[in-house]
C-alpha cells in the first residue's frame, strides 16, 4: 500500500512538472490516473541510460526547482555513459538515511568507526556528534600506504569495492594486513566474485556483506546476514526484474528497472540500469520482510557476443578468470564477435605458469571458433572512480 501511494504521487508530479516524463506519457497515450498500483507500472515505457543521456538536464528536472540549491551527483561513467543526477537536500538526506539503515541491519553499530576506501564520506550531524564515525582513504593510494593508514585507524567496519580490495590484498605482508581485524567488511559498486569474497574473509577473519546500489536511486538491495539473499529497499525504490519488458518468473534472470519513490527534483520511473539479477526460486525463512534478489550478475553492457549470435555472461568470464592462480587483475576487450583480447597482471615469479593457466581458462570459457589473445601487462589502470572495468565491448543495449 505504501509503494502504491508513493508511486501515484511521484507519477502525478513527474507528468505535471518534468518535460521528459510528460512527453513519455503523451507518446504512450497515458494519463497519471492510469497508474494506480505497482502492477500498472508495466503500462509505462522503460527508459534506458542511452535514452536519458540524450535528454538535456533541464528537461529531466522538475519545473519550479532552483538548480543552484540542488545537490549535484555525476556518475563515473564507467559503462561509458556518465550522467548528471540532481536532488534536493532533503531527498539526498533520505537516501543517505536508507543507506545507513541497511548498514545497521548488516551489523554497523552507532559507536563503530567506518573507514571508506575510495568514495568520500559526507559529514552529517550524527558524525559530528560522534555517532557512525567515518574516515575516507583515497583510492589512489598504493597497497602499502593503505595498510599503513588502516593500521593507524583500526576500523570496526571497512567499506570498499572489489577493485580496491584487490589492490589492498596485494600487500606482501599478509600478517600485518590481517592484524587490521575489522569486525565486518562492506562491499559494493561492483560485482563481488566468490573468489574475492573468500580471500577477504580468510585475510580478515570476518564476514563480507555486499550492497547493490546505483547513483540514480542510491541503495537498491543489501545482502542479509540471516538468509544470504539481497533484500530490496522496498520503501525507497520499486525494483522490477524484466526480460523483454515483462517481469521474470521466480528463479529467472532479468534486467533491473527501478522507480525512485522519493525523488521529485529529478524523478526516475522505470529506469533500466543495465544490470542483470536473478529472483530467488523460493523464499527463505528470514526476519526481514522486504523483497529479495538472489544474485547480482553484471551489466547488460558487459555481455559478450559469441559467433553464433548468443551472449556470454560477464559473470562466467569474471568468475573463471578471477579463480585462475596467479592472476591479480584482468580486463577483457571485445571489438567483434570473433575476437577477444584479455590483458592481466600476475604475481611476481609466476609469469609463465599464470599465462598458461589464463590461456587454459579461456579455452574453457570461449568457443573454439573465437580468436582469444592473452597478454600479460605490468599494470591495468582503474577508472577515475577507482573501479576496475573488467569487460569492455562495443555493446550498448541488449
Amino acid at each position: 500500500r505504501l509503494q502504491n501511494r508513493l508511486l501515484r504521487q511521484v507519477v502525478t508530479h513527474a507528468v505535471s512538472k518534468v518535460p521528459y516524463y510528460r512527453g513519455l506519457f503523451e507518446a504512450a497515450g497515458l494519463r497519471p490516473g492510469d497508474i494506480c498500483t505497482v502492477d500498472d507500472l508495466a503500462k509505462i515505457p522503460t527508459s534506458t541510460k542511452d535514452d536519458v543521456a540524450t535528454v538535456p538536464v533541464e528537461d529531466r528536472m522538475a519545473r519550479g526547482v532552483n538548480p543552484e540549491r540542488l545537490v549535484r551527483h555525476v556518475t563515473s561513467g564507467s559503462t561509458g555513459l556518465p550522467s548528471v543526477i540532481l536532488r534536493t537536500r532533503w531527498e539526498d538526506a533520505q537516501l543517505l538515511l536508507m543507506q545507513l539503515r541497511a548498514q545497521v541491519v548488516a551489523g554497523l553499530r552507532p559507536t563503530d568507526l567506518r573507514v571508506h576506501i575510495g568514495a568520500p564520506l559526507p559529514k552529517r550531524l550524527p558524525h559530528r556528534l560522534g555517532l557512525f564515525r567515518g574516515e575516507c582513504l583515497g583510492h589512489n593510494l598504493g597497497s602499502d600506504e593503505m595498510l599503513r593508514r588502516l593500521r593507524e585507524l583500526r576500523p570496526d567496519v571497512l567499506v570498499l569495492h572489489p577493485s580496491l580490495l584487490d589492490i589492498l590484498l596485494r600487500t606482501p605482508d599478509r600478517e600485518e594486513l590481517a592484524s587490521v581485524r575489522p569486525r565486518v567488511v562492506f562491499s559494493g559498486a561492483e560485482v563481488l566474485t566468490s573468489t574475492a569474497r573468500a580471500a577477504c574473509e580468510i585475510t580478515f577473519g570476518c564476514s563480507v556483506i555486499d550492497f547493490y546500489g546505483a547513483h540514480e536511486v542510491a541503495n537498491i538491495a543489501s545482502q542479509c546476514r540471516h538468509c544470504g539473499l539481497y533484500h530490496t529497499n522496498d520503501d525507497g525504490v520499486i525494483v522490477e526484474v524484466l526480460r523483454d519488458g515483462k517481469p521474470v518468473q521466480a528463479g529467472e534472470e532479468g534486467e533491473v528497472a527501478v522507480t525512485a519513490l522519493h525523488s521529485y527534483a529529478m524523478p526516475f520511473i522505470r529506469h533500466r540500469l543495465g544490470d542483470i539479477v536473478r529472483r530467488p526460486a523460493a523464499a527463505l525463512p528470514c526476519p526481514v520482510r522486504f523483497g529479495t534478489l538472489e544474485n547480482i550478475r553484471g551489466r547488460t553492457l558487459d555481455y559478450l557476443d559469441l559467433p553464433n549470435g548468443s551472449l556470454l555472461s560477464p559473470y562466467t568470464v569474471v568468475e573463471n578468470l578471477a579463480a585462475t592462480p596467479g592472476i591479480v587483475c584482468f580486463q577483457v576487450a571485445q571489438a567483434s564477435p570473433t575476437r577477444v583480447v584479455i590483458e592481466f597482471e600476475c604475481r611476481a615469479g609466476s609469469e609463465q605458469h599464470t599465462t598458461e593457466a589464463a590461456a587454459e581458462a579461456c579455452r574453457r570459457i570461449f568457443p573454439s571458433e573465437m580468436t582469444v589473445e592473452v597478454r600479460r601487462v605490468s599494470s591495468l589502470p582503474l577508472t577515475p572512480a577507482g573501479k576496475r572495468r573488467y569487460i569492455r565491448t562495443n555493446r550498448r543495449t541488449l
